[in-house]
């Protein structure tokens, strides 16, 4: 993931976020907004987006990160059944990274 001579090669998103907390902190404060604040849709409808906006980006880690706090909703864990053909809960990590 790292582009930058200052992270090491392998670094994942908790080590940017310690190499510039400065940069970190409104980063998290607008994701909490985004996905938790006022909004016509509920924060499991906006998990399922970014983690299908996180699969268009081609981030493994952040499409797992969102398939999985998505799929903690039951709402979601309905919806996703009509798509999976196994209702089990390990078969929505790979339904979510479809959409």
């Amino acid at each position: 993931m790292s582009y930058l001579r200052s992270i090491p090669p392998g670094a994942g998103l908790l080590e940017i976020f310690q190499a510039f907390p400065e940069a970190a902190r409104p980063l998290l404060e607008y994701h909490e907004v985004l996905l938790r604040g006022d909004s016509p849709l509920s924060s499991a409808e906006r998990e399922l987006i970014a983690a299908y906006v996180s699969g268009l980006n081609n981030c493994n880690y952040c499409r797992a990160v969102h398939s999985q706090a998505a799929i903690s909703s039951e709402s979601i864990q309905k919806q996703l059944r009509k798509f999976s053909p196994a209702p089990s809960l390990n078969m929505s990590p790979y339904v979510c990274s479809r959409f």
